[in-house]
């Protein structure tokens, strides 16, 4: 998945480049690489401060868009509407969307031996037709899958669901807001499984 960062043609309020502050919010996959980078930044030109909030691709748009931050960090494709709102973008990562589960799942040696199809992951994500770990693997016992997706506009969560055939709406599970929470659902769910960018894998 190729991750973008948005910069709206038009500037933010002159008082924030007066302060020499530059804000940042969006994507959770491009959180960890900002924070690196602002902090490779400062090293050459210390008097320049960054405010980097996560919040999910969903929340980088709409602040680029109402101008409340300098850069919108996202995940998703760019729609057309978009670009004629004044977007104007630049991809600066390739990363990807995985499936997860904890590695305290009880069938996690035969997942690992004979692996999930995606047919079978957009059984369980998006038809529903999948419920159970003996629909995934080929074990005797069985324990109901407790799905978890994203609760928040992501790219994470569409670049998932296109993965599968499907939409972000059409994603299945209980819904948890952002990367970091979706990964500890699912580390403390041993019979959990869920989907995460690479960084929160």
């Amino acid at each position: 998945m190729l991750i973008m960062a948005t910069l709206l043609l038009t500037s933010c309020a002159s008082e924030q480049r007066k302060s020499n502050t530059i804000n940042l919010s969006g994507a959770f996959a491009l959180y960890p690489m900002a924070v690196k980078w602002a902090e490779e930044y400062q090293k050459l030109h210390p008097e320049v401060r960054f405010n980097i909030s996560g919040g999910g691709a969903g929340k980088g748009m709409a602040d680029a868009l109402a101008q409340t931050v300098d850069l919108g960090m996202f995940s998703r494709e760019i729609s057309p509407e978009e670009i004629k709102r004044g977007v104007w973008w630049t991809g600066v990562c390739v990363d990807a969307v995985i499936p997860t589960i904890s590695s305290q799942n009880p069938f996690i040696d035969s997942i690992l031996l004979h692996g999930i199809t995606r047919e079978k992951l957009r059984q369980a994500f998006i038809t529903g037709n999948i419920s159970s770990w003996n629909q995934l693997t080929p074990l005797q016992k069985n324990a109901n899958i407790v799905l978890y997706t994203r609760s928040d506009a992501c790219g994470a969560a569409e670049t998932w669901a296109h993965y599968l055939g499907g939409h972000q709406e059409n994603l299945l599970g209980v819904g948890i807001y952002g990367d970091p929470g979706l990964a500890e659902a699912v580390i403390k769910d041993v019979l959990g499984m869920g989907f995460n960018n690479t960084a929160y894998a």
